[in-house]
């Protein structure tokens, strides 16, 4: 059969169905866009209707939401999310109407698509939604949750939703005459609008108001921390919540509704008062000359008892000194501005130096705990309060401390010129179960020297959980010295009210819960300081509800105390068995012939404490040490060991001397003290005739102007007895 050949489309008859399907595509595909188009409408549309009838029927219930947030909330519980909020019509918005709540869809011209209302002229009035930076238009806008930026800026109001990680908000609305809204959630915000009003909701850190009309930024939520005001007109509506308000700028005006009074007003010294007005029909304290670079030390406030100085960091709690740089010693008369401070977090410390050393006033720790990092060491003791004077409040803190970290609530009150009314309220000390080991002649958990000159003491609802081994002579749960009353200030008292001691606290020779010194008890002459009464009397010492629940123990082989409070039989026998605890005086050392013998620098003891699990340590104690913060320390040890179970029959120890690097140069040369060696405590060891001498590499001795022998003192040496956890068991004077 002939082959039927089969024929392909001609050039020409290609090009006329290309363009057959040319026209067809151009007259269709607007036309099937436009429909898909028409369909997206009509679902944004019916999305939008029945949104609306949600807010309508919450409107009914309970009126228009003040927020965008308020609106979405409300969307949401009618089965909406904010992700229905983006229209499926390509270039749209739905918008919330603020003046009409209600929704309606604007095209990507503006123009309205589908508005249940009229819709606002106002354009800030209106609310889009963006997970972008919001644009420079007029419109305001709400932050969608997929928004991941942290700062701001809004040209209109501005709804942050539901992000939290934001942390700053400005408002630039340089010349618009608007009224804006502003949500957040926490940060900052700062509001530059000099034509604008600006409304606040919900939660923020600060506001810096530099400028508003007249009209206001009015605080409809809770400002935690500083309010700034430089200008305009501001309004603390109902329900908000704010600390204190801060005046930097001329023109400025405060007000508040009766339940959202500001704790204080503090104006900036170099403000012009008159031109400040501050709603006066209450009873909110205004603080005046405001000192700005003071004011800068600190987290916030204006140092008043109404509005105190913020601490939330250990350099704010360094700063305190240095509004009491005037008081340079003791016996230094101070005249200067008495502060209030208030700590706003924890703090840890991280050197010894950050000691307030002199302090009058009222220091609140809210609750938080002040401590030192656990780097710190002291060999020691130290303290977080140095001297306090006149009228001093120290409340509401909490103490913690570590096995190397003897540190007291405070140095002691001033000895010689300001009559103080110390206070010390609501403080608790506590070391996590660690035994904390000081090595000083008085040390307490509140107050380690002598309390003297002072109108009245008051210890109120303060707790001690830590336990406390003191090498030192004095040992107090709460003063490690003792009080001291005199005839001329005859209403003069110290009082104990509804506090606690938990510890078990160990004194090498006197042990104390009230005080550790039993030299104190009893009236002085203020003209002779003889001693004209020897123990307290009622009146003078006051014990109301006090428990002891602790151990208190001292070591001393003889001549040791453990009771309330050593040397008073009157506070003794009033208050010791109601306040409990158990008082134990005994040494290991008790009922022993105890030898120690020095051949050059080995030193050895008689006894073998091996069966018993003691170990033995030889402490040499050296009065008169410069601690190199301006005070000197007349009991601190130094430990060596020693040969335990020797034959040693008797007692063969040389005199000690203690010299600093300067007095050993002046008395033995240059070339002598250069070629000693000196061990890990900076201490050489040199004899000359029958005399030891310890010669102190870094540290001075007693070289201050009331010392006759400066550079110089002498060693007392104790043998202690460990058992073997390590807790002291005997003290025993050797030399």
């Amino acid at each position: 059969m002939a082959k039927r050949l089969k024929r392909a489309f001609t050039i020409t008859e290609l090009v006329i169905v290309i363009a057959v399907v040319a026209i067809l595509a151009a007259v269709l595909i607007p036309t099937f866009s436009n429909i898909i188009k028409k369909a997206n409408e009509s679902a944004d549309t019916q999305t939008i209707v029945n949104m609306n009838h949600i807010l309508n029927a919450e409107q009914i219930l309970d009126g228009k939401p003040d927020t965008m947030e308020e609106a979405v909330l409300v969307i949401e519980q009618g089965g909406y999310k904010v992700e229905n909020l983006t229209p499926t019509t390509d270039g749209y918005d739905i918008v919330w109407d603020e003046e009409n709540n209600r929704l309606a869809l604007l095209d990507k011209d503006g123009k309205t698509v589908y508005c249940e209302t009229e819709l606002t002229a106002q354009k800030e009035k209106i609310w889009k939604i963006t997970e972008q930076v919001p644009a420079n238009d007029g419109y305001s806008y709400y932050l969608a949750p997929g928004f991941t930026g942290t700062s701001v800026t809004a040209y209109a109001g501005l709804d942050v939703g539901k992000n939290t990680q934001i942390a700053s908000v400005a408002v630039e609305i340089p010349t618009a005459a608007v009224d804006v809204k502003v949500r957040t959630k926490g940060g900052d915000l700062t509001v530059n609008a000099p034509n604008a009003t600006v409304r606040h909701y919900d939660d923020v850190n600060g506001v810096d108001v530099q400028a508003v009309a007249d009209a206001s930024y009015h605080e409809y939520g809770n400002v935690a921390g500083e309010f700034t005001v430089a200008n305009g007109h501001v309004t603390l509506e109902s329900g908000s919540k704010t600390n204190e308000i801060y005046v930097t700028g001329n023109a400025v005006k405060i007000d508040w509704k009766s339940d959202a009074k500001p704790v204080s007003v503090g104006i900036s010294a170099g403000v012009d008062q008159s031109t400040v007005t501050v709603q006066t029909d209450s009873d909110v304290p205004v603080v005046s000359d405001v000192d700005e670079a003071e004011k800068s030390l600190f987290a916030g406030g204006f140092g008043t008892e109404a509005s105190p100085y913020l601490i939330a960091t250990a350099e704010q709690f360094k700063n305190i000194y240095s509004l009491y740089s005037d008081k340079t010693a003791e016996g230094d008369v101070y005249q200067g501005k008495v502060y209030a401070f208030k700590q706003v977090s924890d703090i840890v410390l991280p050197a010894l130096d950050y000691e307030i050393s002199f302090f009058t006033g009222i220091y609140d720790g809210d609750g938080y705990t002040l401590s030192y990092d656990e780097s710190v060491s002291c060999d020691t003791f130290s303290a977080f309060f140095g001297v306090v004077f006149n009228e001093t409040t120290i409340k509401n803190l909490n103490i913690k401390l570590r096995s190397n970290q003897p540190f007291s609530l405070i140095y002691s009150t001033d000895w010689s010129a300001d009559t103080s009314d110390l206070t010390v309220e609501n403080v608790t000390v506590d070391s996590s179960g660690e035994i904390v080991l000081a090595n000083t002649g008085n040390f307490g958990f509140f107050g380690c020297f002598t309390m003297n000159n002072f109108n009245s003491i008051r210890f109120v609802d303060c707790v001690n959980n830590a336990n406390l081994i003191n090498q030192g002579a004095s040992t107090g749960a709460f003063v490690g010295s003792g009080f001291i009353f005199m005839n001329s200030q005859p209403n003069a008292k110290v009082e104990f009210v509804n506090c606690v001691n938990n510890g078990d606290i160990t004194g090498s020779t006197y042990a104390g819960v009230l005080y550790g010194n039993p030299s104190y008890p009893g009236l002085y002459d203020a003209e002779t300081d003889d001693k004209i009464a020897n123990d307290y009397v009622a009146g003078q010492i006051s014990v109301e509800e006090m428990k002891n629940n602790g151990v208190v123990m001292s070591l001393a082989t003889s001549g040791g105390m453990a009771s309330l409070a050593p040397g008073s039989a009157y506070l003794n026998d009033t208050y010791q068995n109601v306040c409990g605890g158990s008082y134990i005086a005994s040494s290991y050392f008790s009922g022993k012939d105890v030898y120690v013998s020095q051949t050059g620098n080995v030193y050895s003891t008689n006894l073998n404490g091996a069966q018993d699990g003691i170990t033995f340590k030889l402490a040499f104690n050296i009065n008169l040490l410069d601690n190199g913060d301006g005070t000197y320390s007349n009991t601190t040890k130094f430990f060596y060991d020693l040969q335990s179970g020797a034959d040693v029959t008797a007692t063969n120890v040389l005199t000690h001397k203690a010299y600093d690097l300067q007095k050993a140069k002046d008395v033995f040369g240059d070339a002598v003290v250069n070629a000693l060696s000196f061990d890990e405590n900076g201490i050489a060891k040199y004899v000359s005739g029958d005399v030891m001498y310890f010669i102190f590499q870094n540290k001075q001795i007693g070289r201050n102007p009331e010392t006759s022998n400066p550079g110089e003192t002498g060693i007392v040496i104790y043998l202690y007895a460990y058992n073997a956890n390590g807790g002291c068991v005997g003290v025993y004077q050797v030399h």
